[in-house]
Parts: C-alpha cells; sequence; structure tokens
C-alpha cells in the first residue's frame, strides 16, 4: 500500500508538473491569439459625370455625281448629372477619307464640322466644339459632314466609311 501511495504520489506528481508544463506552452500561444491584425480596404469611387452618345452620319447617295459638294448632318448627345462645360474633340485628321469597303483603294474625301453654328473643320488639328450642359439634361449637338467636289473620276460603286472617336473633356 506504501508503494501504491507513492506511485499515486509520484503519478499525481507527474500530472501537475505536466499540466504546468502544458500551461506554459498554451498559456502564451492563447495570450498572443488576443492580438490580431487585419487589412481595412480604403477606396472612393468617383463616377462618370458627363456622358457622350456617337450617332451616324449618312450621306444620300442618290444624286451624287462628284460634281457638287454633298453636305449631311447629325445629332449626338451629351448629357451630365450636373452643370458642365464641355468640350468634344474628334480624333483623325482633318483630311478624312472615307473608304470604300471593297475596293479600300477607292476614297472619297470629306469633312467634318460644327454644324450648330458655323462650318469650322473638327479633327485633329481643327477646332473642338464646346457646349454648355445643365445638370440632367441632354444637349443635342450638331456635327456635319460634307464630301467635296470634284471627285467624280473616285466614285467606285459600294459602301464608303469612316470611324472617328469623340473625345468628351470636362
Amino acid at each position: 500500500m506504501i508503494v501504491s501511495n507513492r506511485i499515486a504520489s509520484r503519478l499525481l506528481g507527474l500530472a501537475v508538473g505536466a499540466l504546468a508544463l502544458l500551461a506554459l506552452l498554451v498559456l502564451p500561444e492563447m495570450a498572443a491569439a488576443q492580438d490580431a491584425s487585419a487589412k481595412l480596404e480604403v477606396s472612393f469611387n468617383v463616377p462618370l459625370k458627363c456622358f457622350i452618345q456617337g450617332g451616324e452620319l449618312v450621306f444620300n447617295s442618290d444624286n451624287y455625281t462628284g460634281q457638287t459638294d454633298m453636305d449631311t448632318a447629325s445629332n449626338i448627345k451629351v448629357s451630365c448629372d450636373r452643370d458642365e462645360t464641355v468640350k468634344i474633340s474628334f480624333g483623325g485628321t482633318t483630311g478624312r477619307q472615307l473608304t470604300n469597303q471593297l475596293n479600300t483603294f477607292s476614297k472619297l474625301r470629306y469633312a467634318l464640322f460644327d454644324g450648330g453654328t458655323n462650318f469650322v473643320a473638327l479633327g485633329s488639328g481643327g477646332a473642338t466644339l464646346t457646349r454648355e450642359v445643365p445638370a440632367g439634361t441632354t444637349v443635342n449637338v450638331t456635327v456635319a459632314a460634307r464630301i467635296f467636289a470634284g471627285q467624280q473620276g473616285l466614285i467606285v460603286s459600294g459602301n464608303y466609311t469612316d470611324t472617328v472617336t469623340m473625345t468628351l473633356t470636362i
């Protein structure tokens, strides 16, 4: 019985020692678990406040002989969420060409103009359009185009096209 009490006492001592050792190992981990870090993502989004909507400039080719200028006009639309003065620039050059889609060697010279007030050429090196756009409204901006006379020898049947990039600056 003395042996078994000694064994029990020793086992109890070992158990207490093991628990103490375990506590020393686990408590710092538990204490460290109290400190945590995370990231806070901070952002700010400024929404686009003005919009531009392109259109199509279509020439009535039924009567075109190449001996006289041919004009057309169309509206592009600009809207803003607050009062703004906007500038619209037109990519490309003032020496524009419509290209025949079937015969790319066949081209017709044309130009874009401010169709709202006067015929000022638009494009690289040319003028930009400036318009006042009241908040919450859509403003129609007239753009005119002219195929120049004297190109009758260049006309080949087919569809002539060009694409112009418009840029809205606030």
